[in-house]
């Protein structure tokens, strides 16, 4: 599909750059995520109290796949 392309456009765009750029990229998409050498996320444990997690890609497709 046109958007697929479009997608997969974009994540070779991003790879490409950032042999010499450090891009941050706000996503939910795991094809986007799957171009990032590492992962941030934001999680809430206890009411109020936020955490910052961070995972080399590999670490995280590990732990998922557990």
């Amino acid at each position: 599909s046109r958007h697929a392309n479009s997608r997969e456009g974009v994540n070779a765009f991003l790879e490409k750059l950032s042999q010499d750029i450090q891009f941050v990229t706000i996503t939910h998409r795991r094809g986007t995520m799957e171009t990032s050498d590492y992962i941030y996320g934001v999680t809430m444990q206890d009411k109020g109290v936020s955490k910052v997690v961070s995972l080399k890609f590999e670490e995280a497709t590990d732990f998922i796949e557990q």
